[in-house]
């Protein structure tokens, strides 16, 4: 797929959301507490890290990906060459070996690596598992100083037909505007069944040249090359290889002043009505002649605002494109840029599940190759899936594990009740300490770090368990290296139950000066008592909590020591980590804003949508009622006229004045609606014109007159003029329906900030002070929408004596940020 259509592609895809995989397998990946480091086995490439080894080293992605591994300072001392590193791998991996590696600011780090080799995509790649052991080794005296740098609807518009009585169009353009409305259903319909987008493109060619009668149409599609090239992807009709004369760009330069140039760089229609005389066709005219061309118009295929090429049509006559049939076409145009859009949607669409495929191969060898047992499971403990690593920690084979409850294979019902109690408040556990059953009945120590993800329908839990025996034995002589505090640089102290202070190291002498005189007045012992009656009553021997004492945080390690009823209290400083996760959840916070309010400007896009489909709705049912109707009568009339002029020429010329009637009432009301096709018609037109323009609509309809006097100017806000139009429009509407009336009045009196207009009829009227009768809906929504809009309606009406509707305005009475 070449570049542009990857960047086409990915524009669809921002559209339509992310496709990364939010599963298990990721989530281990990215929320790991250790380092994870994706190895290619065969160029010793690094093709993936995670946040927390970034984080250790202090380095950012761009530093470390597609880098040789042994090539990187921090790795040189884990893989000192090559053949070192192919050693690694020749041995299958290795298992838990320490090393020193170095962050990016030169001090060293110490850990714990191991690692895995598997296959992805016939692809070697090693995996390699960085653990942290620096607090350990601080614990067994060394001293080390380590910086961590956390681091359209096919637009089913309305076909908008331009008053054709007042230009008097004949049958035949007629004819052409009913064959152009074929083909926008033809096209329409071609969207539906075609397979992909070259067929769609090329089945409306096919359409446009047979069923419009033009010479030839083709599809360019705009390339975002260095010349701006317009590259042909479809075409139909009399052709024989002009195209590949035409090098056509949408540049602003010589070949890109020509129709199909013009329209892409503009975004509007060209037209070139006679190719003979128009300059700008100078570099095609050669060309086209000889292929009997005389005019063209090119059509501009757009998404969002923004053109991406354009479709161009051929006449062998010259100036062939009247306005009516523009308009058709430039609908055809519309819709043939939504099918594009949406067949380069669904291309998209698959290239992302392709990623996605292939993401979850990857993520399935990480899981199935982690050295860290990992397991799903629902809330309730049933099995979902488990590595080998946990097969293997557990002694059972995959058949047999999947058929036990894995709540059952804790050790100890309280530590898992009390597990289970954390999850449902927190959602997660880390770096547990649990104790688990295995198959042959002997219990394993594990680290659990555990959190609920969601799954299908509900919820399920992701497990990670590191087996910490060896851990244990350690930590054993850990506790005696302990016992020698004094040269650890990190605070130590040790107290009574009661809070009294038995001995501060020299590190804890220096941070706190004042901690003997406070004693559990210091924020370093503030707190403590509800750990202390844990110890007391034996249910816990040691706990862990942070603690801030001035501008620094501590995490304090706090061990009950029974022999002599003491408590030890460990620290070290994780200022710059509580800052960094500080600043991670500011982060977090502020997408969440954003993605609310991004999610507030989508609904209320739906939202404007929705009026907007309802106001074309509207204007269908408008057109249906009224002016289909009305030519329906005329084109009756008009076929008795030459037998009823034979037989009496009185009733023929009566006839005639009724076909008169129809047809201007056809033409005021085809006004009337192109007028709210157009928005800015309606705010930039002089309010008394479109009242006139309503009142000949509505005499055409009913043929009831209507008296408009018109008094004064005044310029209104955009949105009080639609108003009264609309309530205008409304109002004759309803005597239309209801009034019975013969004669109609419109009185607009206007000032230079006030506005009052009257609508009398002499119908029937109504008792004003009585609720409108059931079904008559009109005269509330005509209050609803001026008391919205700060008008002032007031309705006057008795039985038998008509009705009048009084609209007033003034500029005062518009407050906030309205015009007035």
């Amino acid at each position: 797929m070449d570049t542009e259509k990857q960047r086409h592609f990915a524009i669809k895809r921002n559209a339509i959301g992310s496709t990364d995989p939010d599963d298990y397998y990721r989530h281990h990946f990215e929320q790991s507490p250790d380092g994870i480091l994706i190895v290619d086995r065969d160029s010793g490439r690094i093709t993936d890290v995670n946040p927390a080894l970034l984080a250790m080293l202090g380095y950012s992605r761009k530093d470390l990906l597609e880098k040789i591994l042994w090539e990187l300072v921090p790795f040189k001392d884990v893989v000192a060459s090559k053949a070192a590193f192919e050693q690694v791998l020749d041995q299958g991996g290795s298992r838990s070996k320490k090393y020193s590696l170095g962050t990016c600011t030169g001090s060293p780090v110490d850990v714990e690596v191991a690692s895995n080799t598997y296959e992805v995509d016939r692809r070697k790649m090693v995996q390699w598992n960085v653990r942290d052991i620096s607090g350990r080794t601080q614990a067994e005296g060394t001293i080390c100083e380590s910086e961590r740098k956390p681091d359209r609807v096919p637009q089913t518009g309305i076909a908008s037909f331009r008053d054709i009585s007042k230009q008097g169009k004949r049958e035949k353009e007629l004819s052409q505007l009913n064959r152009i409305l074929m083909a926008l259903s033809k096209s329409n319909q071609a969207m539906i069944h075609a397979k992909d987008e070259a067929g769609y493109m090329n089945e409306v060619c096919q359409i446009v040249v047979k069923d419009c009668g033009h010479a030839m149409v083709w599809i360019g599609m705009a390339e975002d090359d260095e010349e701006k090239t317009v590259r042909p992807a479809a075409y139909a009709g009399f052709e024989k290889g002009y195209l590949d004369t035409l090098k056509i760009t949408w540049s602003d330069t010589e070949r890109g002043h020509g129709p199909t140039g013009t329209a892409i760089r503009t975004g509007k229609v060209c037209m070139c009505k006679n190719m003979l005389t128009d300059p700008n066709f100078r570099p095609w005219r050669a060309e086209a002649v000889k292929r009997g061309y005389a005019s063209s118009a090119v059509f501009p295929l757009a998404v969002g605002g923004k053109p991406f090429g354009a479709i161009t049509i051929y006449s062998r006559e010259a100036d062939a494109f009247p306005d009516d049939e523009v308009r058709l076409l430039t609908e055809l145009a519309s819709d043939l840029a939504y099918g594009i859009n949406m067949f380069g949607l669904q291309a998209a669409r698959a290239q992302a599940e392709e990623a996605l495929a292939k993401n979850e191969v990857r993520y399935r060898a990480l899981f199935e190759n982690a050295p860290l047992g990992i397991g799903m499971a629902t809330l309730d403990g049933r099995n979902l899936a488990t590595n080998e690593a946990m097969h293997q920690l557990l002694g059972y084979t995959q058949d047999e594990i999947s058929k036990i409850n894995l709540r059952d294979i804790y050790r100890n019902p309280v530590e898992r009740d009390r597990i289970v109690r954390q999850l449902q408040t927190n959602g997660r556990v880390i770096n547990e300490k649990v104790e688990l059953n295995r198959k042959d009945g002997t219990s394993v120590p594990v680290h659990l770090t555990a959190a609920k993800f969601p799954w299908e329908s509900g919820e399920a839990l992701l497990a990670i368990v590191e087996d910490i025996t060896e851990r244990e034995r350690l930590e054993e002589v850990r506790n005696w290296l302990a016992s020698f505090p004094e040269r650890n640089p990190s605070p130590v102290v040790e107290v009574d139950l009661s809070g009294n202070v038995y001995y501060i190291n020299p590190a804890a002498r220096i941070l706190f000066p004042d901690l003997e005189v406070r004693k559990k007045e210091h924020p370093w012992l503030d707190g403590l008592e509800p750990i202390f009656d844990s110890y007391i009553k034996g249910t816990r021997s040691s706990s862990t909590r942070d603690v801030e004492v001035g501008s620094a945080t501590y995490q304090q390690t706090i061990s009950f020591i029974a022999e002599n009823q003491r408590v030890r209290i460990y620290a070290f400083d994780i200022t710059d980590r509580v800052k960094a996760e500080k600043a991670l959840r500011k982060v977090r916070d502020e997408l969440e804003v954003r993605v609310q309010d991004r999610t507030q400007e989508l609904e209320k896009t739906n939202e404007q949508l929705r009026v907007e489909i309802a106001e074309r709705q509207r204007l269908a049912q408008n057109l249906h009622d009224a002016v289909n109707q009305s030519l329906f009568s005329a084109g009756l009339i008009a076929e008795v006229m030459p037998r009823l002029w034979d037989r009496d020429q009185a009733a023929a010329r009566h006839s005639l004045e009724d076909l008169r009637h129809l047809v201007r009432g056809a033409q005021a009301e085809m006004r009337a609606l192109l007028a709210e096709l157009r928005p800015s018609v309606l705010t930039e037109a002089d309010l008394g014109d479109l009242l006139h323009q309503l009142s000949n609509a509505f005499t055409g309809r009913v043929n009831v007159p209507v008296a408009v006097n018109i008094a004064g100017e005044c310029v209104l806000p955009p949105d009080i003029q639609v108003t009264f139009y609309r309530l205008c429009q409304e109002g004759l509407t309803n005597i239309a329906k209801h009034a019975e009336a013969t004669q109609v009045e419109i009185d607009l009196q206007r000032e230079a900030e006030a506005v009052e207009l009257h609508i009398r009829d002499n119908g029937r009227g109504f008792d004003a002070k009585q609720p409108p009768p059931g079904g008559h809906f009109g005269l509330t929504m005509m209050r609803e929408r001026a008391e919205a809009a700060g008008i002032d309606l007031s309705i006057l009406s008795r039985p038998t004596q008509g009705t009048e509707i009084i609209i007033r305005w003034k500029a005062e009475k518009v407050s906030g940020g309205k015009s007035g």
